[in-house]
């Protein structure tokens, strides 16, 4: 695991220091202020986890709570697949085994929905399906134990497809400019572009259609690190 410890801080017009890398570098930070269409986004990274320290007991505890607290409240976009498989790790390392017989039309379920899915996920179905499909999902993983659960979570939502892995930071949006909003998502694999897009009067964050790597100009959004 590579976590990023970022702190995110807009363009001033002081003198830039030595440890700053600029993109592009032949310009100072007062020229490299928001362009009508680009926005210039700063970070200071301050340092990361390496990928063996998940290997100990409780930091892959602490990276799973991370990792749930996200999957419920970024409400993404996601394949409901996903969900389902995420919230049947989540019981099993939370409640262990689940009910041998369980009928969600007659009986009331053994889990409360809104700890394991996002508001927006649950809306989107009936009751009673959801808690079946759970159930399923849940009920497959019979006899593991609570830390493999919790790896196998971990494992489902870091992959790329999963987005859970990371930290969403909203975008100052200039009040003309721009008729959506626009949140950065900071993960190991490098920062990525989000657009917050409103259905049925509510709001989504789905992947934008682009993604920016440390040190690279792509389609002129320039990323600055202070290392």
């Amino acid at each position: 695991m590579h976590r990023i410890i970022t702190n995110y801080f807009v363009p001033t017009d002081q003198k830039c220091s030595t440890d700053i890398f600029f993109l592009p570098i032949n310009k100072s930070l007062n020229h490299c202020s928001l362009q009508p269409s680009y926005p210039t986004v700063y970070f200071r990274v301050r340092f990361y986890i390496p990928i063996h320290c998940i290997n100990e007991r409780t930091t892959q505890h602490i990276y799973y709570l991370q990792l749930r607290k996200n999957h419920v409240l970024y409400e993404l976009f996601c394949d409901p697949n996903v969900y389902l498989q995420l919230a049947a790790f989540a019981l099993q390392a939370e409640l262990g085994d689940a009910p041998k017989c369980f009928n969600p039309e007659t009986e009331i379920s053994y889990f409360l929905p809104e700890l394991y899915y996002p508001k927006k996920f649950i809306k989107s179905w009936d009751s009673v399906e959801l808690a079946y499909y759970t159930y399923i999902h849940h009920s497959a993983l019979r006899n593991n134990v609570a830390y493999m659960a919790e790896f196998h979570f971990i494992h489902l939502a870091t992959k790329l497809n999963s987005d859970f892995n990371l930290h969403l930071y909203p975008l100052q949006k200039p009040a003309h400019k721009c008729r959506f909003s626009v949140w950065i998502g900071i993960s190991p694999q490098g920062f990525t572009l989000y657009q917050v897009m409103k259905i049925n009067n509510s709001q989504i964050i789905g992947l934008f259609q682009l993604i920016v790597s440390n040190g690279m100009k792509l389609q002129e959004f320039t990323t600055i690190i202070t290392l």
